[in-house]
């Protein structure tokens, strides 16, 4: 019986920072919360068909947005 509740401790105290460790390893490039171009990290067609970025620029096509690290973007040229 007490292998089973130092297992159960232990398994608490290590759950939660795992959790943590998955959290921040989900953030890498943008913060959360936060809209801004990173370094572009690869090559899209040359297909035009505009999309708004969330920092209100306007982008060729999703795949630019995206390659610019912009995850969130509606259709259509950004109407400043």
């Amino acid at each position: 019986m007490k292998k089973q509740a130092f297992l159960k401790t232990i398994f608490a105290l290590i759950l939660p920072l795992g959790i943590i460790a998955f959290a921040a390893s989900c953030t890498t490039g943008q913060k959360i919360g936060t809209c801004q171009e990173t370094k572009r990290s690869k090559s899209c067609p040359q297909e035009t068909k505009p999309v708004c970025g969330c920092n209100n620029k306007t982008y060729n096509n999703a795949c630019e947005a995206e390659a610019y690290g912009i995850k969130k973007y509606t259709g259509g040229a950004c109407k400043n």
